[in-house]
């Protein structure tokens, strides 16, 4: 009894801290949608969200994974801790450098050019001095020094919010590419930050880059990887597609929705990033209890999943006029149709993080390389004809086909009767 005390003790803990680092994320992200939103209109917020969403995508190359594998193994042996920040930062520069440029690329490929190409070359480089920290964060999530991840967030979202507040209040005059000079600027500090709680947490190490690792880590993390960055395009790819398919009006109307629906969606990513050490122990030595608790963890996220969905259906209207002002009436019933579909993304997220503890990362892989391909075509035919609404309805739809798929292979890949496990570090 005391041991269940104590891990629920624990886990609420860690759950605490991370609600307010998450808080801080995604609050700093709602309040600039709301702040673009209101200063330059809705063509002008179609424009900030497609280029965010492109960085966000590419953001996942960044990290391609390497961030659980790092925490998991920490969590079972913290003794290495020097290795993994010394090879891992080397790592994270390769990675995010590669990122940098994918995402040009990508964005020139999709007509992104002049003053828009320069948004997001500045957006890009934001994007690495925000990936470049993940390491640190990684040690900090194993040795379960929450505090310290909320800490750095907080210092970073301060300065990138009070930064783009200054330049609504007219300091500097508000435009996008203020906002991204902001970005820039809070990204740099937030690596500074990090870099320093580290130092004083696990004393003075030395950056450099190690094939054998930077090998051993991609091996484990590589699906992982893939099926993050399959995530992020299900996630994102819905206001690309209707800035290229049908206008950035369109794409600033259901990015008011959708930064509704990512706010939501800090839930689940807080519950399972606070449970992951634990879960990734217990896994091995523990799997009853696993058990139990992922079984509570469904059941208490649909029961929130299903209070948010009726207050949207309520108050949804009145929630859109309020934050984003006149003009966002027709979004009522897309964003409706969006939060609903919490009700499948909520439960999805506790079987996701069952399959990256067990070592299932190609399955994860697998369910989420269908669960993109579902969400683009669905993109693709419902956008033409039904513009944002159509969007919402993809996502809807894809989420409750993501969940399907991710039951039947928890319910068949993973064994509940054994104890221990051999090899979870490695895919199977």
């Amino acid at each position: 009894m005391a041991l269940i005390t104590n891990n629920i003790k624990r886990y609420v803990r860690n759950f605490s801290w991370l609600v307010l680092a998450n808080l801080a994320t995604m609050g700093a992200s709602f309040v600039l949608i709301i702040l673009v939103a209101r200063q330059l209109g809705q063509e002008q917020l179609g424009v900030y969200s497609s280029i965010m969403s492109l960085v966000f995508i590419f953001a996942y190359v960044a990290d391609f994974g390497t961030s659980s594998v790092i925490t998991r193994e920490l969590s079972r042996d913290k003794q290495s801790v020097s290795v993994y920040i010394r090879y891992g930062f080397g790592l994270s520069v390769v990675l995010a450098l590669a990122a940098f440029c994918l995402t040009l690329l990508t964005g020139w490929s999709l007509g992104k050019t002049g003053d828009i190409f320069i948004l997001l070359v500045m957006a890009s480089l934001w994007m690495v001095s925000d990936s470049l920290p993940d390491v640190f964060v990684s040690a900090f999530r194993a040795f379960e020094n929450m505090h310290l991840i909320t800490v750095m967030n907080l210092i970073s979202k301060l300065v990138l919010v009070g930064g783009v507040g200054l330049l609504a209040l007219g300091i500097w005059g508000f435009s996008l590419k203020g906002v991204f000079w902001v970005y820039i600027l809070s990204g740099l500090i937030g690596l500074s930050a990090a870099g320093y709680m580290a130092y004083r947490k696990f004393g003075r190490f030395h950056l450099s880059f190690n094939p054998l690792f930077t090998r051993n880590i991609l091996r484990q993390s590589y699906f992982i990887g893939l099926s993050s960055l399959c995530f992020a395009v299900y996630n994102r790819v819905d206001v690309l597609m209707l800035s290229t398919m049908q206008s950035d009006t369109a794409a600033g109307i259901y990015s008011a929705c959708y930064g509704l629906f990512m706010l939501a969606g800090m839930i689940p990513s807080l519950a399972t990033s606070a449970v992951f050490p634990a879960f990734s122990r217990h896994y091995v030595t523990l799997r009853g209890k696993l058990r139990q608790d992922c079984v509570k963890g469904v059941q208490i996220l649909l029961l929130l999943a299903v209070a948010i969905v009726t207050a949207i259906y309520l108050l949804g209207g009145w929630l859109l006029g309020f934050l984003y002002g006149g003009g966002y009436d027709a979004a009522v019933p897309a964003l409706r149709i969006l939060m609903l579909s919490i009700v499948f993304t909520f439960p999805a997220s506790i079987l996701s993080t069952l399959l990256i503890i067990s070592g299932k990362q190609r399955w994860y892989f697998v369910a989420s390389l269908a669960m993109m391909i579902v969400n683009v075509v669905l993109n693709l035919i419902l956008i033409p004809a039904h513009s944002y609404m159509g969007a919402s309805i993809a996502m809807l739809a894809t989420g409750a086909f993501n969940l399907s798929v991710l039951f039947v292979i928890v319910r068949k890949s993973i064994k509940w009767d054994e104890e221990a496990v051999e090899g979870t570090g490695s895919s199977r």
